[in-house]
């Protein structure tokens, strides 16, 4: 958390020099139970900006070929609804804060589909996660927030878990 307050402190000092604007914000998550910090302190640096912010889930393709094949019928359904639901929630703790905020619940390859809309949306900085920072995953791609911040068109603030 120390690294996170490091930068946002470099970002305010860059904003009082007027260089630097934050208007829109995506904060990509994952729903793990970290989710709910990272989007408090995205929601706080909103906050400090005024900017509004858009919080992004992807719903991996692969899980949804592999739910059909092995899970009964509806339970593909059920988890989606049940991921949106936090999703509602997480809206919810950035609302309360007094931050504009609403959500999008997207389905494909995480970077392409947070890239992309960040792209879309017009987004000034994009807040992500990084997990098991170790070789292993990183080799195998399981991580998606290197893969963000190569394709990104903005500022990418990570999060260490």
């Amino acid at each position: 958390m120390n690294n996170c307050l490091e930068t946002t402190k470099t970002i305010d000092r860059t904003a009082s020099n007027g260089d630097f604007n934050i208007r829109r914000m995506v904060v990509a998550v994952d729903l793990s139970p970290r989710s709910e910090q990272v989007v408090a302190s995205a929601a706080e640096l909103a906050k400090k900006f005024g900017a509004c912010v858009t919080l992004l889930y992807v719903f991996p393709t692969e899980t949804l070929g592999e739910s059909t094949n092995q899970q009964p019928p509806g339970s593909c359904e059920q988890e989606h609804r049940l991921k949106a639901l936090k999703l509602i929630e997480l809206m919810g703790v950035v609302r309360q804060t007094g931050v504009e905020c609403d959500y999008d619940f997207l389905t494909g390859d995480a970077a392409e589909q947070v890239t992309l809309a960040a792209k879309v949306l017009k987004t000034d900085l994009i807040i992500t996660t990084i997990h098991q920072p170790n070789s292993l995953v990183r080799l195998l791609g399981l991580d998606q927030a290197p893969r963000i911040l190569d394709r990104a068109n903005c500022p990418v603030l990570v999060f260490q878990q």
